[in-house]
């Protein structure tokens, strides 16, 4: 916003080519039920209503104890899974019984081939035989082992469910505002999207109200001010000014006024404005136009 206008603005008297709407009202700009996403027994409100959180507090959890004990029997299978896998000592003497039965095959076939008469045949064949079944059990265990390497992987999937389940009884604000209202008790049933809590932001707000559409046509984004004057208030207290945008500037003409709905963006940091006040909206000049 220009500094001559925020200082004509800043002395009570809006500057020449400001628009005026006395009588407009702040509402709230956004706002969430957070619903549940599991069915279940609600059994605690973490935030007491018109308490304040941050975005991703927790304001409510419904009976977890099924989804706790899911958890953790899938987080002690994974455990046992993998302490199974990491153990290598049956494929380590079936990598050594393979290599004796080689090397016996070895031996005896070298005996034989000095001396045919040392050695016969079936005692050949049956090192042949003492090779291939320590071989094949070899490949078994190779075997086992990349099946409970698998396995692993397959019961890691299992936890992040588990958990994922877990989180879900959990219910997150969406939004940093104020919880304005508990929709459900704890130890009423909820089903999955139920409303459970309601939270508005309130540290932006927005000021709706009606102007001549010839004046605010070219304003959108134009820099916007609200003033509220405390009722009852002493003379030497000034009103509450906070500033924003105009970020809307209705289609649609009431032909009878030649009027639109216009709306702003309000900055409400000090959370000093509430949702519903009578507000004086001042609208400040620009170049964007509108399409």
């Amino acid at each position: 916003m220009p500094a001559a206008l925020f200082a004509l603005l800043l002395a009570g008297a809006p500057p020449s080519g400001t628009v005026t709407i006395e009588a407009a009202f702040l509402r709230v700009d956004q706002k969430a039920d957070v619903p549940a996403e599991t069915a279940g027994v609600l059994s605690k409100l973490a935030v007491p209503e018109l308490g304040v959180v941050k975005q991703g507090d927790v304001v409510a959890t419904l009976d977890d104890a099924a989804a706790r004990i899911a958890r953790d029997a899938a987080a002690g299978q994974l455990a046992l899974t993998r302490r199974q896998a990491e153990e290598d000592s049956a494929r380590a003497y079936a990598e050594t019984a393979v290599e004796f039965a080689r090397e016996a095959l070895s031996r005896i076939e070298a005996i034989r081939e000095r001396n045919p008469a040392s050695a016969s045949l079936d005692e050949v064949d049956n090192r042949r035989r003492s090779l291939a079944e320590a071989e094949a059990a070899l490949a078994q265990k190779t075997l086992d082992k990349e099946v409970k390497t698998l396995e692993v992987a397959a019961e890691k999937l299992d936890l992040e469910l588990a958990e994922h389940t877990l989180a879900r009884h959990q219910l997150t604000s969406p939004l940093a505002g104020v919880v304005e209202e508990h929709l459900r008790q704890p130890g009423e049933w909820v089903e999955p999207g139920t409303p459970v809590v309601r939270v508005l932001r309130l540290d932006v707000l927005r000021a709706e109200g009606f102007a001549d559409y010839d004046a605010v046509r070219d304003r959108l984004n134009a820099p916007a001010a609200v003033i509220y004057t405390v009722p009852g208030a002493p003379p030497e207290q000034k009103p509450i000014r906070r500033e924003g945008r105009v970020t809307y500037i209705g289609s649609e003409v009431v032909p009878s006024t030649g009027e639109v709905r216009v709306r702003a963006t309000i900055d409400n940091a000090g959370l000093e404005l509430r949702p519903g006040l009578k507000v004086r909206l001042e609208i400040g000049d620009n170049k964007i136009r509108l399409r």
